[in-house]
């Protein structure tokens, strides 16, 4: 069987699914899309996690030489582009990140077009179909989702109505809080970047702003009028503040916990900031020192004792 023959014919009807928009009998699949005007060595385009993934991925450029797909750090396909833009298309298999590793293009491959399209099932399976989250602001609320690639929000009342949307970025995961003028959403995109995007309390975008490296999985929380950003890292519960609503970050702080951190998401909008932690089985509650605060952010990193709840 022709395989690279089966895996272009699989994207071109999955594409056309999308575009026609036509109706069908399950849901369309995650699609990414990047672009850039040079790439070299190996290029991350979906952060993985313990979920196996199975993708389709569609590269061209401009100038010829070699790709090759990686999945978990495995070769899962390679083939040889030719250049004027004629794609490639390679199919693969398994668990962990997702990248494409350009080599022989002769100072790089030029106008780079990747497009990664994830068959039905396995973004929902790995969480990325969908992911929902809520702040509150006064009497409007707003929920952010992820869905087929897309970062939305969602602005309505307490009882769901006079809701308005709009779109704030393509991404894999989100969050959302209350802020002084609004609210702000964070957002890791398909690089592996994480976002920061103010909106008001009409549902305007204030600002955006590139935070930097994304973390696999985050929380954010609004107190001392600035964004915080929790995560778990190596077993270490960390995290970094954000100003707002023009998103200028802060160093990278440690909590204070001993124990190994599988995950940590923070109390929306607390003020002691508070944080669930898992650790070893159990949750525990860590709170601020709140006589440690200074004028504006933390000045020490999270202490108390850990409670379990």
């Amino acid at each position: 069987m022709d395989y690279g023959k089966l895996a272009y014919l699989k994207a071109d009807e999955l594409e056309a699914r999308i575009n026609s928009g036509t109706a069908a009998k399950f849901p369309p699949p995650a699609l990414y899309r990047t672009s850039s005007e040079t790439a070299s060595g190996r290029v991350r385009l979906l952060e993985g996690g313990g979920t196996g993934t199975a993708v389709i991925v569609k590269v061209s450029a401009k100038n010829a030489g070699d790709v090759r797909l990686y999945i978990g750090g495995l070769r899962a396909a390679s083939a040889r582009l030719s250049g004027s833009d004629l794609p490639a298309v390679m199919f693969g298999a398994g668990s962990g990140d997702v990248e494409m590793e350009f080599s022989s293009f002769e100072g790089g491959a030029k106008n780079v077009d990747i497009q990664l399209l994830l068959p039905v099932g396995t973004a929902a399976a790995d969480g990325r179909a969908s992911e929902l989250n809520m702040a509150r602001s006064g009497e409007k609320y707003l929920i952010s989702s992820v869905y087929g690639g897309d970062v939305k929000v969602e602005m309505c009342d307490g009882k769901y109505e006079n809701r308005r949307a709009a779109e704030t970025g393509r991404g894999a995961r989100a969050d959302v809080c209350a802020a002084e003028s609004g609210f702000c959403v964070v957002y890791s995109d398909v690089h592996g970047l994480l976002w920061s995007v103010a909106v008001s309390d009409e549902l305007k975008v204030l600002a955006r702003s590139l935070l930097g490296e994304a973390p696999e999985n985050f929380g954010i929380t609004y107190a001392n009028k600035r964004v915080y950003v929790f995560f778990a890292r190596d077993g270490k519960a960390k995290y970094f503040s954000t100003a707002y609503p023009k998103g200028t970050r802060g160093k990278t702080a440690d909590i204070d916990y001993s124990g190994y951190v599988v995950r940590l998401t923070p109390v929306k909008d607390s003020e002691p900031i508070a944080v669930a932690l898992e650790s070893g089985g159990k949750v525990y509650l860590l709170k601020e020192d709140s006589a440690a605060v200074g004028g504006v952010g933390l000045s020490v990193t999270l202490k108390g004792r850990a409670q379990s709840v």
